[in-house]
């Protein structure tokens, strides 16, 4: 992954957050929207994640790794953008839904 933007939209594509959600994360509008879509075509057919079956609104996506398992830094803001999650209550590092 080359761009801080591609880390941070993998990290948080824990298969909870629709587009819409990590859009909103982001401050970022439908332009970004469709590129996270992009983004998780290009994954899949790489096989690092996978689509999830979503009955809310927007699509979802699961990645298969933490990029920090692999020494791949995230971007200082993605610490501060998980404070912003919609209120799933979801640990952008694991994916798992925290009680509360």
């Amino acid at each position: 992954m080359k761009t801080d933007e591609e880390k941070t939209i993998y990290s948080l594509s824990n298969g909870v957050n629709s587009s819409y959600d990590i859009a909103k994360i982001m401050g970022a509008n439908d332009t970004v929207r469709r590129k996270i879509s992009d983004y998780w075509d290009k994954w899949e057919k790489a096989g690092i994640g996978e689509p999830q079956s979503s009955s809310g609104r927007g699509n979802r996506f699961k990645y298969s790794f933490n990029l920090e398992d692999f020494g791949i830094k995230l971007p200082e803001q993605n610490s501060k953008q998980s404070k912003n999650l919609p209120s799933k209550n979801v640990n952008i590092q694991s994916g798992v839904k925290q009680n509360g």
